[in-house]
């Protein structure tokens, strides 16, 4: 059952005035940990839960808010709130009747209500199936809502009935449908299973009346049955109602009476038969001696016997001594000794003159089956002691004992029955040894009775006392082995001292400071000579106290350095500040006054403080250390990978991995998070091209790894590497730029390109691929580098472009669209700032944050308002502000100067970021996206670095998990990158 209330726990604060202080005041506040009139709580919340509220979520837990009222949010909801919790089977809540009606739970009207525990209250509504009153859509209502009557319990006709349209409706079955339904025999051929046999006739054909449905039974009373008072012995019948075959009482072996038939016409029934041998009735009038059980007053008993069970023999005309014989009688030989006998005839039992005890003669059985001793002789009573069969004595004679003799101390000795020596008169003055004790003749103990002293009572510690051989003396020989107070030896067991004896105990180690331990008479250790200890009140510093008892020496919570709370005194005076505040270091977090406290940080980790990963610490004065945090540094975007570079210097990848793209020796298909790429710790800025990424680090060095089947990792070879290899010559690159082909800008202001080379765009005049690093001819003073698939280009210190490359889509901007081997200038472009590549199109932003851009514009990647290719640069519509400029497969995007992104172009996947996935001829604003720093493009995707340099955003296509929220889902606006 759903709880019907809410529950919240009173509390009583009882408030003692002291009557030696009359200026004591007693004031209601928040936050004194007692829970004060109109508080729900205060400090701790005490044994209140959820369950105890009421609430379903039995796991969450009540925190108490600093205006003394209950947070109660993690309990979820309860019975009593006003909102239906479905998931926790409540129909309803109040007032809330979850969108429900009478007329939505089947009834025609009326007013649907909630009950207290949350069910439904159905009384308020009317009309419903089963009133009897035909309404609506019902094809029937006969009051009765349970099926088989014709009007099923959804008020609609059931199958073979039909009904009136009254109310209530009348239904009756339909005869001649075929079906069995209501009070139907049968209907047509279906006789239900049921054949002339099943009906109790012995034979013939079973069918069906058309009109009536009831059973037509001629076929079968041709065959007969038993009942119609002809006899079939055919079928077993040895009569029929009252044809009896002729026959009476008499021939049953009756001696009169009314013969009948029985029912199943296969036996006869002689109830009205009077009298005969076998019923149980001696009819001795009849010569029957007995009947059965009636034996006519007969027994075995009567019959001569000592018992048995008498019997009547079938006949009736004798009696059954079986049982009679089997219990036995005086005579028979057989010794029945239940009955009394002791012999029988010649049987003697084994007994003997001797085992009667008779001393000789002939032993003999009388008539009664008793002893006949007349032919024994000599026995115990015939006043003469015949030692020889074990007499003692034998009545007077006593051979000379008396009790004094027989050891005892006095008393008459006499003889028994059986001529042995009675000495109970002896044991009544007693003897040593009887375990009495007497003291008259000078006993003090007597076996095992000591007169109830012991060891201990003697004065030793413990032992076993004992008995003297004689009873006069106690055996003190056990008890001395354990020792006794006085004895001058220490027997820690009982005693704390002997004399001089402590066993090493002093007054300092029972706790005391100082003084001279005493012994007593009682060998316990005397402590007044002792002084000073913890427990007498006074604070003994000289001895390490800090306290005693409730002196606390003028210290508080706050003066040891804690937060404010009650000091007291521990049992060892030392101070116990369970109940102050708490201070830094003490492993607690103090949320009013510390982030962390030593390894407790709350749960917090870097990441969740907003920064891309790291390891949190909490400083000395209980504050968040966030110096090993991290933040990012760069990001780049691949085709179907992402990488990053942090602020440690190291690199983290995520995404595909079928060439190893993320650079950490695995293998594995791809990954949902960031993995580190292996060996890298001093990387400054991070590149990805189509399956492959690199890194510039510190030194000028440059690495690389994924795919290598152009020699775009330009370590001499063509083989992928799933770790960083390092690309041959380069030692002071400054920048690079990747696709399926590597360029970098060294600091000497040249280029070097390695990799794909189709279209000639590593521009060294050829069309060959390179595996290591070769010179781009004719150029100097390059400051940044952008390549496409097929093309590359450049900005010049002039801030004017160069590229190089292939042309079909007018990338190179010279007006042309024929390839070139080696670099052309940019039409009319001048004042370029920063400049960007992908695919087959270009763009650069200009001085006065303007951008322009050139080559293929199928989806509107060129923003400038159509889908027209340009083979020299057109100026982006509306754009103005701009920082810089990043392209994509068939897109592209601004960081405006307010930190915010707008993009235009192909919108296929979301990479607009403006929550469709309609493309854009001109630019839209990324929503949700503001603080940026740095702006990256991939194939269909891009990211964004935000929030002072600790997140990252991603936007667009997210196969294979590139926008690193762990998913595959399309965004059409940024999510945060989980790191």
């Amino acid at each position: 059952m759903k709880p019907s209330g809410f529950f919240i726990p009173c509390l009583t604060i009882l408030v003692i005035f002291s009557s030696c202080d009359s200026k004591t005041t007693v004031v209601d506040a928040c936050g004194d940990h007692f829970v004060d009139p109109g508080e729900e709580c205060d400090g701790p919340v005490g044994d209140v839960t959820c369950a105890s509220l009421g609430h379903y979520n039995l796991s969450g837990t009540p925190v108490c808010l600093a205006n003394c009222t209950l947070d109660v949010s993690s309990c979820g909801g309860r019975c009593g709130d006003g909102n239906t919790d479905s998931s926790d089977a409540e129909d309803c809540d109040g007032a809330d009747l979850n969108g429900n009606s009478c007329q939505t739970l089947g009834a025609s009207g009326g007013n649907l209500a909630c009950k207290a525990d949350c069910t439904f209250d159905t009384s308020g509504c009317l009309n419903v199936c089963g009133n009897g009153v035909l309404e609506g859509e019902e094809a029937c209502d006969d009051t009765d809502p349970d099926p088989g009557d014709g009007c099923s319990d959804n008020c609609t006709v059931e199958t073979g009935w039909e009904c009136d349209s009254a109310s209530p409706s009348v239904c009756t079955p339909i005869c001649g449908d075929g079906m069995i339904v209501g009070d139907e025999q049968c209907d047509g051929a279906n006789l239900d299973d049921s054949t002339c046999t099943s009906l109790g006739f012995y034979d013939g054909t079973l069918a069906c009346e058309s009109l009536t449905c009831r059973f037509d039974t001629d076929s079968c009373e041709q065959a007969g049955r038993c009942g119609d008072g002809e006899l079939q012995p055919e079928h077993g019948e040895v009569c029929d109602g009252q044809n009896l075959n002729d026959t009476d009482c008499a021939d049953r072996g009756f001696h009169g009476g009314t013969l009948a038939c029985a029912d199943d016409c296969q036996s006869y029934d002689e109830t009205g038969c009077l009298g005969r041998c076998g019923d149980n009735i001696a009819q001795t009038g009849d010569g029957e001696l007995c009947d059965g059980q009636d034996l006519a007053g007969n027994t075995c008993e009567s019959q001569g016997y000592h018992g048995g069970a008498l019997a009547c023999i079938a006949t009736c005309d004798g009696f059954n001594l079986t049982s009679c014989i089997a219990v036995g009688r005086c005579g028979d030989g057989l010794l029945q000794q239940a009955f009394g006998e002791v012999c029988d005839s010649s049987n003697l039992n084994a007994q003997t003159c001797q085992s009667q005890g008779q001393y000789a003669g002939t032993l003999a059985c009388g008539s009664d089956c008793l002893f006949d001793l007349s032919g024994c002789g000599g026995r115990c009573g015939d006043g003469a002691i015949q030692a020889p069969f074990g007499e003692q004595c034998d009545g007077a004679n006593l051979n000379g004992q008396s009790c004094t003799s027989r050891g005892y101390y006095g008393g008459t000795l006499t003889c028994t029955a059986g001529c042995a020596f009675d000495e109970s008169s002896c044991a009544g003055v007693g003897r040593c040894g009887d375990a009495t004790i007497q003291p008259s003749f000078s006993e003090v103990c007597d076996g095992a009775n000591l007169d109830g002293e012991t060891c201990t009572s003697l004065g030793w510690h413990t032992g076993s006392l004992a008995c003297s051989p004689d009873c006069r003396s106690l055996d003190e020989t056990a008890c001395a082995i354990n020792g006794r107070c006085g004895d001058g030896a220490l027997q820690p067991t009982w005693e704390q001292c002997d004399g001089t004896l402590f066993g090493g105990t002093t007054c300092q180690t029972l706790g005391y400071y100082t003084g001279t331990l005493s012994c007593n008479s009682s060998c316990q250790r005397v402590t007044s000579g002792c002084s000073l200890r913890c427990g007498d009140g006074i604070v003994q510093t000289t001895y390490g106290e800090q306290c005693d008892g409730s002196n606390l020496n003028s210290q508080t919570c706050v003066t040891l350095g804690l937060r404010a709370g009650t000091l007291s005194c521990g049992s060892t005076c030392q101070f116990n500040t369970n109940l102050c505040g708490g201070r830094c270091g003490d492993g607690v977090i103090q949320s009013t006054y510390e982030e962390c406290d030593g390894s407790a940080l709350g749960g917090q980790t870097c990441t969740s403080l907003g920064y891309f990963g790291g390891t949190l610490s909490c400083d000395g004065s209980c504050q968040f250390a966030e110096g090993n945090c991290l933040t990012v540094l760069s990001v780049s975007a691949g085709a179907l990978h992402t990488c990053a570079v942090r602020s440690n210097g190291t690199i983290v990848c995520w995404g595909n991995n079928t060439l190893g793209q993320l650079g950490n020796g695995s293998s594995v298909f791809s990954s949902s998070v960031p993995v580190v790429v292996s060996g890298i710790t001093t990387a400054t800025a991070v590149f990805s091209g189509t399956n492959h990424s690199c890194a510039r680090l510190s030194s000028g060095a440059v690495q690389c790894w994924g795919g290598n089947s152009y020699g775009q990792l330009g370590n001499g070879s063509s083989a992928d590497s799933n770790i960083p290899v390092s690309v041959t010559g380069i030692t002071t690159a400054t920048t690079l730029a990747l696709s399926d082909h590597s360029c970098a800008v060294l600091s000497n202001g040249t280029v070097q390109c390695w990799g794909w080379n189709l279209m000639g765009q590593l521009g060294d005049g050829s069309q060959t691929n390179r595996n290591t690093p070769v010179t781009v001819t004719g150029l100097s003073s390059v400051a940044a580098i952008a390549v496409g698939t097929y093309h590359s280009c450049v900005r010049l210190t002039d801030n004017t472009a160069r590229c190089w490359g292939g042309n079909g889509d007018g990338q190179l901007g010279n007006g042309g669209s024929g390839l070139s081997l080696t670099p052309v200038t940019v039409s009319g472009l001048t004042g370029v700032t920063s400049i960007t590549a992908h695919r087959f199109h270009s763009c650069a932003r200009i001085q006065g944050s303007t951008a322009r851009c050139w080559g293929d514009n199928t989806k509107g990647q060129l923003g400038d308002g159509t889908t027209t290719d340009r083979n020299t640069p057109v100026t982006v519509s509306g754009l103005t502000n701009a920082l810089t400029v990043s392209a994509g497969y068939e897109h592209t995007c601004a960081r405006m100067n307010d930190n915010t992104v707008r993009c235009w172009g192909s919108n296929t996947y979301g990479q607009l970021g403006n929550n469709s996935l309609i493309d854009s001829t001109t630019p839209v604003t990324v929503q949700g996206l503001s603080g940026t720093s740095f702006l990256v493009s991939g194939d269909m995707h891009n990211c964004a670095i935000a929030e002072s340099s600790k997140a990252i955003y991603c936007w667009g296509d997210n196969r294979y998990y590139i926008l690193g929220d762990r998913t595959q889902t399309t965004r059409t606006t940024p999510v945060r990158v989980i790191p």
